[in-house]
């Protein structure tokens, strides 16, 4: 009997242990589910140690939101942790089929293949963050094509869904007179007031037309807001009605508020201060300036090519021909498909 008994010990004794390790599997493969194996579906997010920027450190998990404030992971086996956007270094995920393709053909230049390839990665994915990169390509696509109408209004989607967005960086505002945006889409966004961003684009389509003093005063209330984007936007596209008048002691003030302000956002405003210091006559200054916003606006083709074409003129009418032409022909290299080689194109063709 005692050895029935011992025996009978150690096979409930065994059960028990087997009955833990399915239980242990099983909650692990619960996780697994819930979180993605790691091999197919984790996230690595690489960050900065430190709010200063130094050092660097890997989390692995699930990226559950990331905006132009935050980003929120989830780690296997952890709770959620959050951390500033801008620590955010990069990050490897399962993308959506045509993501990774769409963006080489964007920065390949070819703009109706990314197109079609990030529409199809905006649809696909079930991740909201990951629909907002998407949608973030794809309003670059479409302003590099020149199209700004439909790169305004995926802002304006963008922003409503992140009011943060960092496309803000990038935004596909108009910051040199062009018709390249019809009066009754400009004027229906100068007219949204409950989207700051869509006023903000209204207003820099508007200020080179019959809704010019709208639009001023939209700006002057814009520069009102406590918004790290859209107010110093508004402000930079405030001086541009005032560059024909503008003195010496505005474009000093002018450049301080520039250097003060986040670099992302500096770009158009280079090109603006460029713009006075050519009323001014003063083309070395302007050359520079409008150099500045070639290098800054490495994420907006249109404007870079834009401000290159100007700094040449600048250069040519100071007398430095040679380096005008080198100019002349970096644009032809880097970017012709843009309104600004085109237009050079013309001019330098002509006899």
């Amino acid at each position: 009997m005692r050895k029935q008994h011992t025996h009978g010990f150690a096979y409930n004794r065994a059960c028990k242990v087997r009955l833990i390790v399915v239980r242990f599997v099983y909650c692990h493969l619960l996780a697994l589910i819930t979180l993605g194996f790691p091999s197919l579906r984790a996230d690595t997010v690489t960050l900065s140690a430190s709010d200063d920027g130094t050092g660097t450190m890997e989390m692995s998990g699930e990226v559950v939101d990331y905006t132009g404030e935050t980003i929120i992971i989830r780690g296997v086996g952890s709770a959620r942790r959050e951390f500033p956007a801008a620590r955010v270094q990069s990050i490897d995920t399962k993308w959506p089929d045509g993501f990774e393709e769409g963006t080489a053909a964007l920065d390949a230049g070819d703009y109706p293949r990314a197109a079609e390839l990030l529409a199809q990665a905006a649809r696909a994915d079930t991740r909201a963050w990951v629909r907002r990169k998407a949608m973030e390509r794809l309003m670059d696509c479409y302003a590099a094509a020149g199209d700004f109408a439909t790169a305004g209004r995926l802002l304006i989607e963008l922003a409503r869904s992140d009011p943060s967005t960092p496309a803000l960086n990038h935004a596909p505002l108009a910051w040199y007179a062009t018709d390249i945006v019809s009066p009754a889409i400009f004027n229906e966004w100068l007219s949204n007031n409950s989207s700051p961003i869509a006023q903000l684009l209204g207003a820099s389509f508007a200020l080179s037309g019959s809704s010019r003093e709208d639009a001023i005063a939209r700006l002057n209330r814009l520069q009102l807001l406590s918004d790290d984007h859209i107010a110093p936007l508004a402000e930079m596209q405030s001086w541009r009605p005032k560059v024909v008048t503008a003195k010496p002691s505005n474009l000093q003030r002018w450049e301080k508020r520039l250097r003060d302000s986040p670099e992302s956002l500096q770009a158009g405003g280079w090109l603006v201060l460029g713009d006075a210091y050519r009323q001014l006559r003063d083309f070395d200054a302007a050359a520079l300036a409008y150099l500045r916003c070639h290098m800054l606006a490495h994420r907006q083709p249109q404007l870079a090519a834009e401000a290159l074409w100007r700094a040449s003129n600048a250069l040519a009418t100071a007398g430095h021909d040679d380096e005008a032409a080198r100019l002349a022909g970096q644009l032809q290299r880097e970017l012709p498909k843009t309104a600004a080689a085109r237009s050079a194109r013309r001019v330098l063709q002509s006899p």
